[in-house]
């Protein structure tokens, strides 16, 4: 028996009529093992669809797994094409950018070498305009007293506009005429002012470390310039310094050491100028000339009585005054 005959057979034998025959074990032992039989035949069909759930749920998983890895593998595809076309536009912008940069070069290079011809044409210009101002100088300077007032003024002007476009040369001429007063007004403090521009410029000192390997005399002249006027500007600390730099690079001139000593006295260091003073009395000033020592210091004291830095019975005077006695020279 199976299915609805096993249950009708055991509700039979349930509710069976008290007149009915009772069943027998043969038939109770048929209805048992029915009833097993039956239960192995569902267990064997359950196992059976779980089993066939089991196999359709590791398909969909697996199918789900190939479709995953085929989206991974799609994806990755299409990164790998976007860094394919990526790299692919970077090379062709590294390119054209490397193109660009040695376009650039060829043309900075081109560039450089047109300035450099350009400069050395206008250093070639300058170096020929200087020579051509240094001769004109040399003339200009050495005829002062043959020239009318409206040359001197015409003079002025040449140097004062070759000082204002830098020129060394002509910003210490034009110290010169302001010292002198030819072409204007006497000025010791311009004339300073321009000393000290043309020794700042460093030509002198450039043009002689080129020619000596070091600045020297030419460089200690043109800061003694500096000096001398300085003292007549009533800067006499300024003019100090620049006798001592003046002295470090010519340590031996006597011209040098005159203006340190007046810059001593004017700066009321008595006992360090007059130990100066003193110190050089008898000898020969340095150069060509054959003034000694002691009538530089004379015309000098004279120079400033004469320019007013100093006023009857003042310390500067009195100073001088002792300084000419014991040099024995008359003011």
């Amino acid at each position: 028996m199976s299915g609805d005959d096993i249950a009708e057979a055991n509700a039979w034998a349930a509710r069976r009529p008290k007149n009915a025959p009772e069943p027998t074990a043969l038939h109770l032992d048929f209805i048992r093992a029915s009833e097993q039989e039956s239960e192995a035949r569902s267990s064997a069909q359950r196992k059976q669809l779980e089993a066939m759930a089991a196999a359709q749920a590791e398909r969909e998983t697996a199918l789900r797994q190939a479709e995953e890895a085929q989206r991974k593998r799609a994806a990755m595809a299409r990164i790998r094409n976007i860094a394919l076309v990526a790299v692919s536009i970077l090379a062709l912008l590294a390119g054209w950018l490397y193109w660009n940069a040695e376009q650039q070069r060829k043309v900075a290079e081109e560039q450089r070498a047109v300035a450099q011809e350009q400069r050395k044409a206008a250093q070639e210009q300058r170096e020929q305009a200087d020579r051509i101002l240094t001769a004109a100088t040399s003339i200009i300077v050495n005829l002062p007293d043959q020239m009318n007032d409206d040359t001197k003024k015409k003079i002025f002007a040449v140097f004062r506009t070759g000082a204002d476009h830098g020129d060394a040369t002509s910003m210490a001429n034009l110290g010169t005429l302001y010292s002198t007063g030819v072409g204007g007004k006497q000025d010791y403090a311009k004339a300073r002012e321009w000393f000290e521009k043309a020794a700042d410029k460093g030509e002198v000192e450039e043009e002689e470390t080129k020619r000596e390997g070091k600045p020297g005399e030419e460089m200690a002249c043109a800061l003694n310039s500096v000096a001398w006027y300085a003292l007549f500007a009533r800067a006499f600390t300024n003019a100090l310094t620049v006798a001592d730099r003046a002295h470090a690079l010519l340590p031996d001139d006597l011209g040098i050491e005159t203006n340190r000593a007046h810059a001593l006295m004017f700066l009321e260091r008595g006992e360090e100028c007059k130990s100066l003073y003193l110190a050089y009395k008898g000898k020969p000033m340095s150069g060509q000339s054959a003034k000694l020592w002691e009538q530089a210091i004379a015309e000098d004291f004279a120079e400033f009585r004469k320019a007013g830095l100093t006023h009857p019975n003042s310390v500067d005077d009195l100073m001088m005054a002792e300084i000419e006695k014991e040099l024995g020279v008359s003011p």
